[in-house]
């Protein structure tokens, strides 16, 4: 087994390997508890290697274990029982159990929900080996945390409030293939699709490889289903090939049981920085993306759902950056005020989705596809 030790030196970490004989940090008493703990993992059936990471001034052991390349589904659930139980081992003052991880070339599996009971624990790792054995590149199983939100602090006397965010699902993130011989993205989907699932009652879906340079992500605990996908790859097909530079990130919200879509286009275009409005104008009208925009809202206006578009011209810069915002939300079209001339013509666009003449015609078919 080789331990391995991280230390914080104030812009810099450290990692440093230590001898099979100790678990840096960790007492030497625990630390043979330890060693031993990660030895008897070592040593199971489909295991390549285990490692323990500490950072220094947190405190954390973390767990690491690395698959064989040839491995079961139930060698998996084994290991992943074992490595759940370094919990319950027993560390000194200021040592903690951190995080537990097991790998599989470029997939990973650190779903080690509170909940999860040894039988839930088997099914999860059984899934996910079915997912990274389907035919794509990579899964990542791990618990979902959602966004951070301001709550009150019980413990605050002025009752100011605390940033907290809590892990409440498991996250699924699938980076499709698609290098010679691999199946088209939705075939791959419907592989992954016939994988038994467990379960989940919330969390998040990630999707790499609808398209290039393209993210799909869905807000909910089960797998998307087939029409939310084909919804991620028609919105993916109406946005030009962006380049290596370029991205293209679709969201889908269902956690509150109404479909919410948001669609945001980077392109990392320099000829919009810097611009004058009137300037940036003409330059945008000028791109793909523009061109393409009128068939983006038809795919969105098709979905029955709120939306939102924005197109982005850099977001690693603030000055100068071209930012253009619209959406549909209940049926009502509202545009970017910065860019009103643009916004009109998509308005103008979004009617002709729906099929209507006029803005009160389309309000009118919105709502009768949404119901």
């Amino acid at each position: 087994m080789r331990p391995v030790v991280s230390a914080l030196f104030v812009a810099a970490a450290v990692t440093a390997l230590a001898g099979c004989a100790a678990v840096p940090g960790v007492a030497s008493a625990q630390s043979d508890e330890i060693t031993s703990f990660g030895d008897a993992i070592e040593d199971m059936p489909g295991v390549d290697s285990v490692t323990f990471d500490e950072l220094d001034q947190s405190g954390m052991l973390d767990l690491t274990v690395v698959l064989a390349d040839e491995v079961s589904a139930d060698e998996v659930a084994d290991v992943g029982i074992a490595a759940s139980h370094f919990r319950l081992q027993a560390l000194p003052p200021g040592v903690y159990t951190g995080d537990i991880e097991i790998r599989h070339g470029d997939s990973s599996y650190s779903y080690f929900a509170a909940g999860n009971n040894e039988t839930t624990l088997r099914d999860q790792l059984r899934y996910w080996v079915g997912l990274f054995d389907s035919g794509i590149e990579s899964a990542v199983v791990r618990a979902y945390t959602p966004p951070m939100q301001s709550s009150p602090a019980p413990e605050s006397a002025s009752g100011g409030p605390v940033i907290v965010s809590v892990p409440i699902g498991r996250y699924v993130g699938l980076r499709l293939a698609d290098g010679p011989g691999a199946a088209e993205p939705l075939a791959q989907m419907d592989a992954v699709r016939g994988v038994e699932d467990p379960g989940a009652s919330s969390g998040q879906w990630r999707i790499e490889g609808l398209a290039p340079q393209v993210i799909a992500e869905f807000l909910q605990g089960p797998i998307p289903a087939p029409d939310a996908v084909e919804l991620a790859s028609a919105v993916a097909d109406a946005v030009p090939r962006l380049g290596e530079r370029g991205s293209l990130r679709i969201t889908e919200d269902r956690s509150d049981g109404a479909l919410s879509t948001s669609v945001e286009i980077t392109t990392f275009d320099d000829t919009l920085e810097g611009a004058s409005p009137a300037e940036a104008e003409a330059r945008f009208r000028e791109l793909e993306v523009w061109t393409r925009l009128p068939g983006l809202l038809t795919a969105l206006a098709g979905s029955g759902g709120d939306f939102d578009v924005s197109v982005v011209s850099n977001t690693l810069a603030d000055a100068g950056n071209f930012h253009l915002a619209v959406g549909v939300y209940d049926c009502t079209f509202a545009g970017d005020a910065e860019w009103s001339g643009l916004s009109d013509d998509l308005n103008a666009a979004w009617i002709r989705a729906t099929g209507a003449s006029d803005e009160a015609g389309a309000r009118q078919a919105c709502a009768a596809i949404a119901n």
